[in-house]
């Protein structure tokens, strides 16, 4: 088997350390003040070849000898071979006891330093590729994502760069998806209406069109009625103050006196004629002739118009001999035949403004339909945009591996206990402890040529209950990484597996 050998080393004047070939758990016990730790500190630093040694106290020379490489200690310290193993370092800076304790204040930073070494140390990296997976396209990913954000070189400053940038188009989203929803709620408010009210519109009008058409002709078929109703009235009227046979009586005799008239004035004319060649003899004759003349021709004047009056008042007398001869239907048209038809055609107005109305609404519920489908849209996209957010931790502990012991979540790193999902930071010393090497045992860098090696300090061992230890045990063998830790107990230095 192997071993390591240290020789004047700290408190140490010798001890020999076997390594357990298929790894395993090398406890070194002893009293406080024995050189535990420093015996730690020489084999973390014959692997990793880091650190000083103190040569013990009185002697001229000292070393540890061991994985095929030697430090020699003396008036100076010489290293000699390269060590045919791999200790806990990450890149020669960090350790399974940094993990448990950076050695920084604020738990945030510190889980931010964990998380920086974990990725290094499973050799995995971000950049805006990493997250570039998680949206539907590098289009979106570019529309989303600045470019500042991933261009930190802390993988979890650049998640949570990432993951503001999402979550604000995610709040964006969210706010229009409310807007659309107020929209679609004052929508479907003024889209209420009577399905029943719903009609062809363009029949509508045509049947107000026809009721108005119809209660046009019927009124003024009425209002004809009226105007003869009128006229016979006035007929009927005429008729009995018309005194028709003194009137008759009348016209005879004048006709009878123009006729003379007539005759007389053609023989007047005729005289007339005759005596004009006699004129200059027959002045005064002449002129008493003409006045009985003009006599005669004023008193014919009169007796046409008085003959023209009587025929104008028997014609007057004929057409309202007509009127009443004419055979009309003057019930069929009544006064309520025309109100009804008005009625009607105020129905059909009122039914049509009420179809207008109920398709306004209709449209409007058409319109509310499109919007909510709108507004769904909007807020799968701001629900993807969530995930999206929530996954930029999943990215961080899917880059750690999957074995699900430790994760990330906003920015911190948390395990699942008995209590449920813990902070790391909040954990006991041995629960850190036990989940550190949980983590590291599953990740630590291993080659056919070197040997993981782990060194625990004492404190971490004695911090872990023995169900936890047992636990380590179990670990380093199933990945034959070698452990070195120490425990405090009676007596001088000694080696227990």
């Amino acid at each position: 088997m192997e071993t390591i050998e240290i020789k004047n080393v700290g408190a140490i004047e010798r001890l020999t350390i076997p390594v357990p070939p298929d790894g395993g758990v090398v406890v070194l016990t002893g009293k406080n003040g024995t050189g535990k730790s420093t015996a730690l500190d020489a084999v973390s630093s014959l692997v990793s070849g880091k650190g000083k040694i103190p040569i013990r106290d009185g002697a001229n020379n000292g070393g540890v000898d061991g994985f095929g490489a030697r430090i020699t200690l003396g008036s100076a310290t010489r290293r000699h071979g390269q060590a045919e193993a791999v200790v806990d370092h990450i890149e020669s800076r960090f350790s399974i006891s940094d993990l448990v304790d950076p050695g920084i204040d604020s738990p945030a930073a510190a889980d931010k330093r964990r998380i920086k070494a974990l990725l290094t140390l499973v050799g995995k990296e971000t950049k805006a590729e990493t997250f570039e997976q998680l949206f539907s396209s590098p289009e979106e990913f570019k529309t989303i994502v600045s470019v500042k954000s991933v261009e930190s070189s802390d993988p979890v400053e650049m998640a949570e760069r990432v993951k503001r940038d999402v979550e604000s188009h995610a709040r964006i989203k969210e706010e229009q998806h409310k807007q659309r929803m107020a929209e679609y709620d004052a929508a479907l408010a003024a889209s209420d209406f009577n399905p029943d009210d719903l009609i062809n519109l363009n029949e509508a009008l045509d049947a107000i069109s026809n009721a108005n058409s119809e209660a046009g002709k019927l009124k003024e078929q009425y209002n004809k009625s009226l105007e003869r109703i009128h006229q016979i009235e006035a007929a009927k009227q005429f008729l009995e103050d018309f005194d028709v046979s003194g009137k008759e009586q009348r016209r005879e005799s004048l006709e009878n006196e123009i006729r003379t008239a007539e005759d007389e004035t053609k023989d007047l004319n005729s005289e007339v004629n005759d005596l004009t060649e006699q004129i200059r003899l027959l002045q005064d004759k002449l002129a008493v002739t003409k006045s009985r003349h003009a006599a005669s021709v004023q008193s014919l004047r009169s007796l046409r118009s008085s003959r023209d009056s009587i025929q104008s008042e028997l014609a007057t007398l004929e057409q309202h001999r007509r009127i009443l001869a004419e055979d009309i239907e003057l019930g069929s048209i009544t006064e309520e035949t025309v109100a009804n038809a008005e009625k009607r055609s105020s129905e059909l107005r009122r039914i049509y403004n009420r179809g207008l109305l109920a398709d306004a609404a209709k449209k409007r519920r058409d319109s509310s339909k499109q919007i909510l489908e709108s507004a769904d849209k909007l807020k799968a996209t701001a629900d993807r945009y969530r995930r999206i957010a929530a996954d930029c931790d999943t990215v961080l502990t899917e880059l750690l591996g999957e074995d699900n012991v430790i994760r990330v979540r906003n920015g911190r790193l948390v395990t699942s206990t008995s209590r449920g999902e813990t902070p790391y930071a909040e954990l006991s010393d041995g629960e850190r402890w036990k989940v550190a090497f949980q983590v590291l045992s599953g990740r630590i860098r291993k080659s056919k040529e070197k040997l993981p090696v782990i060194t625990i300090p004492q404190i971490g061992w004695e911090s872990l209950d023995p169900d936890n230890q047992q636990l380590v045990r179990d670990l380093a063998r199933k990945h034959r990484i070698v452990v070195f830790t120490a425990e405090a107990t009676l007596g001088g230095i000694n080696v227990s597996n």
